[in-house]
């Protein structure tokens, strides 16, 4: 399975940080998330991401001023991302990591992460790591549930 994340290059460090904690979530979900920063030197990196979100059944989404700033995410990248949504169900994920008017670009979606009361909390009213901890479980379980998935064990412990 693949994914796609959308983030602004304004928040680069806040991506790498988060990052971090998604890549205990693909070998247990096997999934493949991709984002620029895989571009290589001649690549035509309009089309290869195009491409990237086309083959993705989980996008995530870090809102932030710097991402609703980007012409790039907000004419292309959403869009494209709402358009298959719609028409083959896949799970969009709207991580708020600043503060932002992050409301009116998902419309009904839930954001996350949710700070167990139901209500979002920006990763930058946590402490980093505890938010993002909260992200990356709550990405977890969401894929888990979406997708009606087992966890893989991804080591082999063998039986006592």
């Amino acid at each position: 399975m693949h994914g796609f994340i959308s983030y602004a290059h304004d928040d680069y460090n806040e991506f790498e940080l988060f990052r971090k904690h998604l890549k205990a979530v693909e070998p247990v979900l096997q999934i493949d998330f991709w984002a620029d920063k895989r571009l290589k030197a001649g690549d035509y990196w309009n089309q290869t991401i195009i491409d990237a979100i086309d083959r993705a059944s989980v996008h995530i989404i870090l809102f932030s001023p710097g991402g609703l700033a980007s012409d790039f995410i907000i004419q292309n990248e959403l869009p494209r991302i709402a358009g298959h949504k719609v028409k083959r169900n896949d799970l969009v994920l709207p991580l708020v990591i600043k503060d932002c008017l992050w409301h009116p670009y998902i419309n009904v979606l839930q954001g996350f992460p949710n700070d167990g009361t139901g209500r979002v909390k920006p990763i930058c009213d946590w402490t980093k790591e505890k938010g993002y901890a909260a992200a990356n479980k709550q990405i977890f379980e969401a894929i888990k549930t979406h997708f009606k998935m087992a966890p893989k064990n991804v080591i082999d412990w063998g039986t006592a």
